[in-house]
């Protein structure tokens, strides 16, 4: 999972026809300026409060800091079985997740909706400071 791409757009005109001027033709570069190994990511997200990536997989929320982008660091992956075990989640399976920034000096929040074992059960959603991943 690449964690930070910066690049350019630049134009290059091409006419349409003889009616018309030249319309931009955008093209992309980029550069990998940092990067991570994750196991099976995707669904990422970022809160730039704590600087932090999330990435849903089968085993959890995985986490990473980007405090450095060209140095992304993997912190830990967030398990919701064993995190909210009492109020019933026994999967740590993840379908999707999102970050609500904080505001004000507030922190933000993770939430992170958790695949039920069967998954012809309902699911569960589970809610977490980003910054220090401790349950609401």
């Amino acid at each position: 999972m690449f964690l930070a791409v910066m690049g350019t757009l630049g134009f290059a005109g091409h006419r349409v026809n003889a009616q018309e001027s030249y319309l931009p033709n955008p093209t992309l570069t980029s550069t990998v300026k940092g990067s991570v190994s994750l196991a099976g990511s995707e669904i990422p997200a970022f809160d730039p409060v704590s600087k932090r990536a999330f990435a849903a997989s089968g085993t959890g929320v995985q986490v990473v800091d980007l405090t450095d982008p060209s140095a992304p660091v993997f912190v830990s992956t967030l398990a919701p079985a064993t995190l909210a075990a009492a109020s019933g989640v026994t999967s740590n399976d993840i379908s999707s997740i999102a970050v609500r920034k904080g505001t004000g000096g507030g922190f933000s929040v993770l939430a992170a909706g958790v695949i039920n074992s069967p998954k012809s059960s309902n699911g569960h959603v589970v809610f977490v400071r980003a910054d220090t991943l401790e349950l609401l």
